[in-house]
């Protein structure tokens, strides 16, 4: 059975990664062998195909492909696929100039190849979100989703769905990302459920739902999908996102073991050829001594804005990558709210209340507006301190009241979650709190962006924690105890 390189860009790899015969030299052939080997994690030696591709046919491999555009033809424009695709895993430094080249390229393409068409769309989108061009990202996306319509193709919707997910987050509307995300999941059932490509759905679904809603997923989640994710085309920003929140659960769930495998990580992404995320997963471990106070740093790591807000930032994570210089003017809304509360800190600090509140202000209103309750519980002593201090002073204090409204239902939560007689995860309450308002655990597991197994499996915990036989038994409980 043959499969044309177009069928392949179209489908997940396990459809087709076993249809090839060593016999097959063609040049659709040739082109699948790459991007077999990408999507499987080969990343070098889909590189290697790529350049003797390109040698047999005597194009030169030290002009992008781009500024040569009169070697190829309709057959050999797809090669820009992958000019593009290795452009960004090794990191290659395009202009946004020589970026929208690419779009212009489609007049080399043959007018009906729409899935190719798409597919350059999709693939600059990456390199708009490392310039922080968040228009540019999101006309992009729109451009390839109405390509990938056009052709039909759900399981390359779900890649542009999810990138809109993480458009949506760097520009801090988490409701929207969310949305996206079930957008990416309704296709993703209908182009057979690919392993690594739901778990990376599911793992940005836990992202954005720690930072909307605090509630993050337990170790038991993460495990599998730390497992799932391998075995597909994973992104970078996914695998840092689930760095981060393996992170951020180890330290809410007190395990010291999770800088054991933080070196395996590690070693994933020199393989894979994602050198870039090294400083970003020091950053992360940094944070992680410097909560358990074996560590103080100066360190500074030079992280982009991007890597900053896939981190989920506090002021402290924000200061050990700035170091004492002053503080760079953030285009994304998150950095820019962690930026004007980490200014509030020093003028406060250094006893300029003023100009302290003025930044605390910015800060406030960015914050409220998106309901960013993770940044406000990691910031908690010092808005305690702030507002306390307006009180005293007998001056901005309707900011104060502001804070104060809002902080005790973060601050209770968080307490629900740490500190409950009956020892119940985050994992196990975030369920729990959803039982009197959905009806089903499949209902529940869309809500949280978890399996419906994984449900199941937290309410046989929380019935045996609580001694409960039932969901009304459990819920009765709850209510009665302050849980819920």
């Amino acid at each position: 059975m043959k499969i044309s390189f177009r069928q392949a860009l179209a489908s997940p790899v396990q459809f087709y990664d076993h249809i090839l015969t060593g016999a097959d030299d063609d040049f659709e052939s040739q082109m699948i062998r790459v991007l077999i080997d990408y999507k499987q994690g080969r990343q070098q030696q889909a590189y290697k195909r790529y350049e003797n591709l390109l040698d047999t046919l005597n194009i030169p491999k030290n002009i992008l492909l781009i500024d040569q555009l009169e070697l190829l033809d309709e057959k050999k424009a797809c090669l820009l696929l992958f000019e593009l695709l290795f452009s960004f895993k090794y990191n290659v430094n395009l202009s946004q100039k020589q970026l929208w080249k690419y779009v212009n390229s489609i007049s080399v393409f043959d007018p009906d190849d729409v899935i190719c068409h798409g597919a350059i769309y999709n693939l600059m989108i990456v390199f708009f979100l490392r310039f922080t061009n968040l228009a540019a990202a999101f006309e992009l996306a729109n451009m390839a989703l109405k390509a990938y319509e056009y052709c039909d193709s759900h399981y390359l919707q779900l890649f542009v769905y999810l990138h809109m997910a993480y458009i949506h987050v760097y520009a801090g509307r988490l409701d929207e990302a969310l949305e996206a995300l079930e957008q990416a999941r309704k296709q993703l059932d209908l182009c057979g459920r690919p392993v690594c490509e739901n778990a990376m759905i599911e793992i940005t679904q836990h992202w954005v739902i720690a930072e909307r809603d605090n509630i993050f997923p337990s170790s038991q989640d993460l495990e599998p999908l730390s497992k799932e994710i391998m075995s597909g085309e994973f992104w970078p920003e996914t695998f840092l996102v689930m760095a981060s929140l393996q992170f951020r659960t180890a330290i809410l769930e007190g395990n010291q073991h999770i800088l054991e495998s933080h070196s395996g990580f590690e070693l994933i992404l020199r393989t894979r050829g994602m050198a870039q995320l090294l400083p970003a997963m020091q950053l992360l471990r940094e944070e992680f001594l410097l909560d358990n106070k074996y560590l103080q740093t100066k360190q500074q790591l030079e992280l982009s804005e991007r890597h900053v807000v896939l981190l989920l930032p506090t002021t402290k994570m924000w200061q050990i990558n700035t170091g004492d210089k002053p503080l760079p003017k953030p285009n994304l809304l998150r950095v820019q709210a962690v930026a004007d509360l980490l200014e509030a800190k020093q003028a406060y600090k250094s006893g300029r209340f003023n100009l302290a509140i003025n930044s605390f202000k910015l800060a406030f209103e960015n914050i409220k507006a998106h309901s960013w309750n993770y940044l406000l519980i990691a910031e908690r002593d010092f808005i305690n301190e702030i507002c306390k201090e307006c009180r005293v002073r007998g001056r901005f204090v309707q900011i104060a009241r502001d804070c104060q409204n809002l902080l005790p239902v973060i601050m209770s939560s968080k307490t629900k979650y740490n500190n409950n007689q009956f020892g119940l995860t985050a994992s196990e309450l975030g369920v729990l709190n959803r039982l009197n308002g959905a009806s089903s655990n499949k209902e529940i597991a869309r809500e949280i962006g978890i399996s419906e197994s994984t449900v199941k499996f937290h309410l046989k915990n929380i019935y045996k924690k609580l001694s409960a036989e039932n969901r009304n038994d459990a819920l009765n409980i709850a209510s009665e105890k302050g849980l819920i």
